[in-house]
């Protein structure tokens, strides 16, 4: 897999120090007229793995998905030169300042919805513990098992079944959205991680440089659980799968500016083609008290976090978040973004399947059941920086449990959707037909999950890679499938273009005598990549191919 180095491209770069820096706005636009791009041409800005993904889940492009318009950027940066992204999703920029913004420049302008503050560095003391789930220090007993006392993590949940089975998140990108990732780039459980050229991509949403590897701890802690590979002390929940790490919290301040941060550092894990979003982070309360949201704001509409988790999961990315570990606070209850109708809010238990006290509650304040699973979030085995490792304590670290195996699940059935797997865990959960505002849907079943989809008709074999060849490719003017399987007796076979338009649709009887479908007449496409859909009663298959 090709590997993103993004160093956050700023529109403008001149530079303030930061002490200078007061405030930083949201701007939001009201459209995207005068558009430079078109959802007819969505390779300009998706990269080939997140188009494909679209297609194979039929996931229509929309107005989301373009840029936004550069002109309405442009013309807000002749009085606000330091713009620090833009967000597609949300539509608007955010930028910093040394002064506050006036209502003149929402007059001034028809383009413009609407203006926030975001962050003011006022020296107001900070509401909550930035990360309350750091190690405790007291000394870990390993054994000459593969995976040492990290076992329980799989035990619970019965996720090691997965790894026998062959499973370990192969061909499956997750992108981590976390503060950072302190010395992974050196530490010896990631050696595997860097040597296989498992870091795709990287990208740094909080500061004017790409320095993920200097700073906070946490990231690196819920890496270590997703992707390490220490034997006898620590195996991560999907060592071979791909990675994104993607910096979006500032742990030097709680403001709702880490919202936004958020949000763009998942749309670029959906450009790039991601398919798994793990976030153990989580946002009610900040430093200045006129920020907070109150128990009603979690209702899956009010966050910008929970906003821009549900637009990924429409996406088809799989977002997983932590609960949150409010549970003895007056607060209580879940944190955004795990609030989001398409999130899977994880919840922590301890090793005896019993819910840990600091796990925050559900429901939603509309009454939606959350968490909505639980996973190991005491004792669990995480790595340190200096090589060493220690238990582990917060719902930040059940919820990368869940992402890890989910990836594992889905490379088992890399033709279900985000909702399938998402709704699999789900079903697979001890409380699944008893849930709880404390447990949710309670302890998964990865074993159960894995059975469940196998056993169904319309999941059974869909991984299956050799049921159809397709050749020549590159092809001129004619295309042949060769179907492997004597069962199949009819398929649909779509041809694509690289945008996701069909372009060629026909139904197909397949010969038991002369087992290939011959495609020809095929001039009229013009040259460059088309995707080739193979549709069955329980299989889909796609192949990208080169028109030359």
């Amino acid at each position: 897999m090709r590997k993103f180095h993004l160093f956050i491209i700023f529109w403008f770069c001149s530079y303030i120090v930061f002490s200078q820096i007061n405030y930083k706005y949201w701007i939001g636009f009201t459209d995207k007229q005068y558009n430079l791009y078109s959802l007819d041409y969505p390779e300009q800005y998706l990269s080939q793995r997140a188009i494909q993904r679209r297609i194979k889940h039929n996931i229509p492009f929309n107005i989301k998905d373009l840029p936004v318009t550069k002109a309405y950027i442009d013309s807000i940066s002749l009085h606000y030169p330091d713009i620090l992204y833009a967000s597609k999703w949300l539509n608007g920029i955010v930028i910093q300042t040394n002064k506050k913004i006036d209502g003149v420049l929402l007059n001034q302008y028809d383009f413009i919805k609407e203006i926030r503050e975001v962050y003011s560095n006022k020296k107001l003391k900070s509401a909550i513990h930035k990360f309350e789930n750091e190690s405790n220090s007291f000394i870990v007993n390993y054994n000459n098992s593969l995976y040492g006392q990290s076992y329980d993590q799989f035990l619970t949940v019965n996720g090691s079944y997965l790894h026998t089975r062959g499973y370990k998140g192969e061909n499956i990108l997750i992108a981590v959205l976390d503060a950072g990732f302190n010395k992974a780039d050196i530490i010896n459980g990631f050696d595997s991680l860097r040597l296989n050229n498992r870091i795709v991509a990287e990208a740094d949403f909080v500061f004017d440089s790409l320095n993920l590897y200097n700073s906070a701890n946490h990231g690196m802690h819920v890496l270590s659980i997703l992707a390490g590979y220490n034997p006898g002390y620590l195996i991560g929940t999907a060592p071979n799968a791909y990675y994104c790490l993607i910096r979006t919290e500032d742990i030097s301040s709680e403001y709702p500016v880490e919202e936004y941060n958020w949000v763009r550092g998942a749309e670029f894990a959906d450009s790039i083609g991601a398919d798994i979003i793990n976030s153990s982070l989580g946002y009610y309360i900040f430093d200045d008290s006129a920020y907070n949201y109150k128990y009603e704001d979690l209702n899956g509409n009010i966050s910008i976090s929970t906003i821009g988790a549900d637009i990924a999961a429409s996406k088809g990315i799989l977002v997983v978040s932590s609960a949150g570990n409010a549970g003895r606070r007056n607060w209580r209850y879940i944190l955004a973004p795990s609030d989001g109708d398409s999130v899977i809010c994880v919840g922590a238990i301890n090793k005896y399947k019993q819910k840990c006290g600091f796990s925050s509650f559900g429901p939603r304040t509309d009454g939606q059941i959350k968490p909505n699973v639980m996973a190991l979030g005491d004792g669990t085995i995480i790595q340190l920086p200096d090589n060493s490792f220690n238990p582990g304590f917060g719902t930040s670290y059940a919820a990368p449990i869940i992402s890890g195996l989910a990836a594992c699940l889905w490379q088992a059935y890399p033709n279900c959707s985000n909702m399938q797997i998402f709704n699999i865990i789900e079903k697979s959960s001890d409380s699944y037909f008893n849930p709880s505002d404390s447990m949710g849907y309670g302890i998964p079943d990865f074993i159960y999950a894995y059975s469940h989809l196998y056993n169904s008709l319309e999941e059974n074999k869909c991984c299956a890679e050799n049921v159809f060849e397709l050749f020549p490719n590159p092809f001129i003017q004619t295309l042949n499938i060769i179907v492997n399987d004597i069962n199949i007796n009819e398929i649909t076979i779509q041809i694509l273009s690289s945008h996701g338009k069909i372009i060629f649709i026909k139904e197909y009887i397949v010969n038991s005598d002369i087992p290939y479908i011959n495609i020809n007449k095929l001039n009229f496409l013009k040259p460059g990549i088309y995707f080739i859909k193979i549709i069955t009663e329980n299989r889909i298959k796609i192949f990208k191919t080169l028109k030359s």
